[in-house]
């Protein structure tokens, strides 16, 4: 089980050590966001692709990251956009272990 992390500006607010690492590797891309394969982010952070998958979902539903699907002109959806959502940009630093 991933260790829990608690932001100091909102104290409610809280996410594990995998959520927190995918909010850097996305930030640390240009401007804040990246196109990627899930298993790309996966392969990088050392987890799973499920594990992944359900950090991008929870921290899509908390509003630190901003989720856009992408489509080929046939319909066929391809790699999604990732954007650390402003909220995200604001508290990431802020999070720290709870005791």
């Amino acid at each position: 089980m991933a260790k829990q992390l608690k932001s100091t500006e909102k104290p409610h607010l809280r996410i594990n050590t995998v959520e927190h690492a995918l909010l850097e590797f996305i930030e640390a891309s240009p401007c804040n966001r990246m196109v990627c394969a899930k298993s790309v982010a996966a392969e990088s952070l050392g987890v799973s692709v499920p594990t992944v998958t359900r950090a991008m979902r929870r921290l899509e539903s908390l509003g630190l990251l901003i989720v856009c699907e992408r489509f080929l002109r046939s319909g066929a959806q391809i790699e999604n956009e990732y954007e650390v959502s402003q909220l995200g940009r604001e508290l990431l630093h802020t999070f720290k272990p709870v005791r």
